[in-house]
């Protein structure tokens, strides 16, 4: 039950975050509620102290808006009382349709007249996308133009008008659109000094540059390791990156370049949509979701996303009511993606599978975002982004969060394999070497039993002899003589089992198997030791230990002139407490960073496997581990304790 206060707190705490976001965003970050005298039926005064106070005026109200004309200035001069007039602000009509019309293209002239201070100044009016071509008139003189408004060849791009100014100036825009979903003046222009508006423009362009490199950098990443590890989920994480990186260079294509709107602007839409899917897809995968509901939900994103995209093609063509339409499914599916993803991971979280517990306050802060989307139509950013940008940011720094812990656990889980599997050749070394070494004992006891039976035949035949002649002197003396060179006829050493270097058979094996590749790469190695009982290592663990520590030593001792390695161990039981000593020369370099020593091994770059295994299993059953690279010997200590009992302390065995 506390479990479940503790959970539902969290959750309300992440929607208040979200909630602060927006308010936050809302009142600092946004156009319509930035201080600053705003155009009344077409006339905006600014005076110098209105100037000096507020540097930047988004114009955004009382616009002078003639529908279904494109005028010049002299048209609009001689005959401007003859044409229709509504005052609008921007971002009130985003289509060119008319009361009772289905067509939502069009054209139309925007005017506003500026009362400005008599002293004259350099000021600049900056011009986000219009849609879709423009002409831009200032005080009746052709200040800038996209496209081509009358025989229409769209083009958008986000542009800065500068000029110098005094008294009135009157702001023209003649704007035509026949290929769009939204049409004429959708964002509030700004108008400024040049620095000021430059300013905001970097700003703007900056913040750009560094969420899509970010984005570019690890998509890069997640792609590396995900091809490195064959990790799946980390290809996804890279192709969501990737997305988030292209859509979030928007502001950089359009300040750069003047393009059509389409097909840049469907795939911007597809791109948003994708991003949706593919977090939906990667919340599937870490949270184990069912297979048929994570294959429905997905198909679902990715026919909404390609549903984004023929809606972008094909947005000349459609009417006002499959807009609208288009509309309120759009709404839907975000709010459909929103809950789903915050029912999918609380499941996670019910089931506790690893690594998913931070999902559920991801997705009620992204949900929250989503809500004030809604409640705070009239929002639009000067410099970050907007609420549904900063949603996906978040969810996918959670994802890329809760992947990054899931790779770490699984590259640890390959480091484990790989240290395991390495162990195992060494153990299948060592019964290698050990069976060869009993083959080659075999073959000595054959070769000697052949030929004692011949000697046993031989002595048989002179017994033989004396015993039918007991007087044959000659005789006794020659078997006498026999049987006194007969000991020098068996080799030394011959039909006997290795020699033992342990009391513990396995821990026996591998000293005979590292005993043996020492000596056939001119080492000189003593490694006999005995166990005593009440030692908390088993056989196992002793095997993994010491292989390591001489598997490093023996690498020492190669990069030494042949003949000058040398290892040996030394033990020295006490009451209570266990010491083993691992010593080999080597050539007097290492590299120890914070306490740890580096692998030499080529092309490595980690902290030594080895030793920190070796730690690892020590400090598990109460001992320590202490290295002391001296000038030409290297020495490894390890303590551990000893369980009262009976123990087996005695001289290591020959």
């Amino acid at each position: 039950m506390r479990a479940a206060w503790k959970q539902l707190l969290g959750l309300l705490l992440a929607a208040a975050l979200g909630s602060a976001l927006c308010l936050a965003l809302n009142r600092w970050d946004n156009k319509y509620t930035r201080p600053g005298a705003q155009p009344l039926e077409g006339l905006l005064v600014l005076s110098e102290e209105e100037l000096d106070r507020t540097d930047v005026h988004f114009l955004i109200r009382g616009w002078a808006f003639y529908p279904g004309v494109l005028l010049t200035p002299e048209e609009l001069a001689a005959h401007g009382s003859e044409h229709y007039m509504v005052y609008t602000s921007v971002g009130q009509r985003t289509r060119f349709d008319r009361e009772g019309e289905n067509d939502p293209h069009g054209c139309g002239t925007y005017v506003l007249e500026l009362r400005l201070p008599e002293r004259a100044a350099e000021y600049a009016l900056e011009l986000p996308e219009i849609y879709s071509a423009y002409r831009l008139y200032l005080n009746g003189r052709l200040a800038l133009q996209m496209g081509d408004p009358e025989t229409y060849r769209p083009l958008t791009q986000n542009r800065m008008a500068g000029f110098t100014g005094s008294g009135r100036v009157t702001v023209m825009l003649a704007v035509s659109d026949r290929s769009h979903f939204y049409s004429g003046l959708v964002y509030p222009p700004a108008f400024g000094s040049p620095l000021a508006l430059n300013l905001i423009r970097g700003e703007r362009l900056g913040l750009a540059v560094c969420v899509s490199l970010c984005g570019l950098l690890g998509a890069a990443l997640a792609f590396y390791l995900g091809l490195r590890m064959r990790h799946k989920n980390a290809v996804l994480f890279a192709l969501l990156s990737l997305t988030a990186a292209l859509f979030t260079a928007y502001p950089l294509l359009h300040s750069g370049l003047a393009l059509p709107p389409q097909p840049w602007y469907a795939l911007e839409i597809f791109g948003a949509y994708l991003m949706v899917a593919l977090v939906v897809l990667l919340q599937n995968r870490m949270c184990r979701t069912d297979r048929w509901l994570s294959r429905l939900s997905v198909w679902a994103g990715g026919a909404f996303a390609l549903l984004a995209l023929g809606y972008g093609l094909c947005s000349a063509h459609l009417s006002v009511t499959a807009m609208r339409a288009f509309s309120a499914l759009a709404v839907c599916f975000k709010a459909g993606a929103a809950l789903y993803l915050l029912a999918v991971s609380l499941d996670a979280a019910r089931r506790r599978v690893p690594h998913t517990d931070s999902l559920p306050y991801v997705a009620v802060f992204y949900g929250t975002l989503l809500v004030w989307d809604r409640l705070l139509p009239d929002f639009e950013p000067v410099v970050t982004g907007w609420f549904f940008e900063w949603g996906g940011l978040v969810m996918i720094l959670a994802i890329g969060y809760t992947l990054w812990r899931d790779v770490v656990s699984a590259y640890a889980d390959n480091l484990t394999f790989a240290e395991e599997h390495r162990q195992m050749k060494r153990q299948l070394a060592m019964q290698a070497e050990y069976a060869s070494q009993m083959a080659e004992r075999s073959a000595e006891n054959r070769k000697l039993i052949h030929d004692f039976r011949q000697h046993l035949r031989a002595i048989t035949e002179m017994a033989f002899r004396i015993e039918s002649r007991p007087e044959t002197a000659e005789l006794k003396r020659e078997l006498l003589r026999y049987l006194e060179e007969f000991p020098q006829v068996i080799p030394r050493g011959a039909g006997v089992s290795p020699g033992c270097f342990c009391n513990h058979a396995s821990v026996d094996a591998l000293l005979q198997y590292y005993h043996a590749a020492a000596l056939r790469q001119g080492i000189r190695a003593r490694l006999a030791f005995r166990l005593p009982d009440g030692i908390p290592l088993s056989d196992v663990e002793w095997c993994s230990v010491l292989g390591n520590l001489l598997e490093n030593a023996m690498e020492a001792c190669q990069r030494l002139a042949e003949g000058a390695g040398t290892i040996s161990i030394s033990v020295r039981p006490m009451r209570g407490t266990f010491f083993l000593l691992v010593e080999n020369s080597y050539d007097g370099h290492y590299d120890r960073q914070g306490g740890r020593f580096r692998s030499r091994k080529t092309g490595a770059v980690r902290y030594g496997i080895g030793l920190e295994s070796v730690r690892e299993t020590v400090t598990r059953c109460g001992g320590t581990l202490d290295i002391y690279p001296l000038e030409t010997v290297f020495r490894v200590g390890i303590t551990l304790p000893v369980r009262e009992g009976p123990g087996a302390s005695g001289p290591a065995p020959k």
